[in-house]
């Protein structure tokens, strides 16, 4: 597949990218985009790497367990001494269906873990150690209790929606406790 849009080929030039989850949808077409940019890019994915796409590097490992996003840490460390762009574009659900009621607690450590845990362990390994300036900067007071209430805020907001679907009557009390 060719990039539709005209693009400098040496936009990216010099520069080390890596794209995480970058072997479909939208992760394969920023990596299409880097490469036609003149960016050396890498990327990686827990499936093979699909015929046509020519990243200058790509490490299979699922990034969502502490292993796999090591051992992409550790390869493009290794093989680049580190990278100018980091893209965090994994993601995904292999969760039943059924809404949240259907989900135990095995299902939400997946979730987080490839959602919200590689993109932090990502950031973590490559932030710039000059400015150190990290990808994913949570706003506002500490970052783990700042995403942790917002994350709850977000829950309340699909259970509510959970419960509207399968009850005629509107759910009650739970937007005082939202703020």
């Amino acid at each position: 597949m060719s990039y539709p849009f005209p693009v400098s080929a040496s936009e990216f030039k010099g520069k080390r990218v890596l794209v995480t989850g970058g072997t479909k949808g939208m992760g394969a077409l920023i990596v299409e985009r880097f490469v036609a940019s003149g960016a050396s890019v890498a990327t990686s994915a827990r499936s093979p790497l699909p015929a046509g796409q020519r990243p200058a590097l790509f490490i299979q490992a699922d990034i969502g367990s502490g292993n796999g996003a090591g051992a992409v840490i550790e390869r493009v460390n290794r093989e680049w001494d580190g990278i100018d762009i980091l893209i965090n574009c994994v993601g995904g659900s292999q969760a039943p269906n059924g809404g949240f009621s259907a989900l135990s607690d095995e299902d939400w450590s997946r979730a987080l873990d490839v959602n919200l845990l590689a993109a932090v362990r990502m950031d973590r390994a490559f932030k710039d150690e000059k400015t150190g300036r990290r990808g994913i900067v949570p706003s506002g007071g500490h970052g783990q209790y700042s995403l942790g209430s917002r994350s709850v805020v977000a829950l309340r907001s699909a259970s509510v929606m959970t419960q509207s679907v399968l009850s005629p009557q509107p759910a009650q009390g739970l937007a005082g406790s939202m703020g």
